[in-house]
């Protein structure tokens, strides 16, 4: 069996994905007494509330996205899903806009996913979640004793470093961001923030015992019985699952079971090889569905058609038939 610790240092994800950055990178991220970023791994909110909620929710992606949520499941790293809605058109952008890899490789959004998991947090709208290195995601909560707490243990790993290393601490932080040209346009990052680019160049084997430090503050956090049941109130209720705030909703799962898989590709004229996709269907030995119409897709979601003004009960109707420029 796993202890904690190697639960901790499980390896990092294969690939590129959105957000992601150094577990200390995302606790460094200017640090205040009013909130604090919190990387909920599975294995703490299993110790908090010893079970874990499975949901079934959906996602978008494109064929190499599908290929590596296959590789992860049953697995800790987390993926950030979506649930019902009262209309497709309030997730448009994540249906038929472009992936997170379009930037650096222009993969388009081609597959809409149906898949089971462990319920790690969530909420009626988007809460911005990020990804560390190794797959874990997280999010910032406004809760000030968990502030006060990650920003003593910043303040504490910046001035340890500080008397032990004075030698690469010439001046100020700034001073090295001046020197180094890493000077972002307009405001510059404040010391906090700025420090593990230090600690990475200097002495960066601190940071494994960084992030296990980083680690049991969280668990001690949720210990708290009025912690646990704040969080279980605000990130785990019903409303995570509901359309509340004029946006999607985002919900982070674990230990992801894949269901079914529709193609959307063809449908938003973004036609690609097949054969990339239907090798991993083979494999995963799961449905596969093709969207020939907006319907489609809202009966994969389990949008309730008949309470969607932007879709009129016609078998004919050709609206369903439109591409997506026409619809939005």
């Amino acid at each position: 069996m796993k202890t904690f610790k190697q639960y901790l240092t499980e390896s990092p994800t294969e690939w590129p994905v959105s957000w992601q950055k150094h577990v200390m990178e995302l606790v460094f991220n200017q640090p205040t007494e009013d909130y604090a970023f919190l990387l909920v791994h599975p294995v703490i909110i299993k110790k908090a509330y010893g079970w874990h909620k499975e949901v079934t929710a959906f996602h978008i992606t494109d064929e190499k996205g599908l290929y590596r949520l296959s590789r992860i499941q049953n697995t800790n790293k987390a993926i950030s899903c979506f649930t019902n809605h009262e209309s497709l058109s309030e997730i448009e952008d994540k249906i038929s806009g472009d992936s997170n890899y379009k930037d650096d490789y222009g993969y388009k959004n081609s597959v809409l996913i149906c898949l089971d998991g462990n319920l790690l947090a969530g909420k009626g709208k988007d809460i911005m979640s990020k990804p560390d290195t190794r797959g874990i995601r997280g999010f910032k909560i406004y809760r000030k004793d968990f502030a006060r707490s990650i920003y003593d243990f910043c303040r504490e790993k910046i001035e340890f470093c500080k008397k032990k290393y004075p030698e690469n601490y010439p001046n100020t932080v700034l001073y090295y961001l001046q020197k180094h040209n890493q000077m972002r346009i307009g405001t510059p990052r404040e010391e906090d923030e700025s420090f593990i680019d230090l600690v990475k160049e200097y002495h960066a084997f601190y940071l494994p015992k960084w992030y296990a430090e980083y680690y049991q503050i969280v668990l001690k956090w949720f210990m708290n019985e009025n912690n646990r049941n704040w969080f279980d109130n605000e990130y785990r209720n019903e409303s995570v699952y509901n359309y509340l705030y004029g946006t999607y909703n985002e919900i982070l799962v674990s230990h992801i079971k894949i269901n079914s898989v529709m193609n959307i590709g063809d449908f938003f004229e973004n036609k690609y090889d097949l054969s990339e996709l239907e090798s991993t269907i083979e494999k995963l030995g799961v449905p596969l569905y093709t969207a020939h119409s907006i319907r489609d897709m809202k009966k994969f979601i389990g949008i309730n058609d008949e309470d969607d003004e932007d879709d009129e009960d016609d078998e004919d109707d050709e609206d369903d038939h439109r591409t997506y420029d026409d619809l939005y």
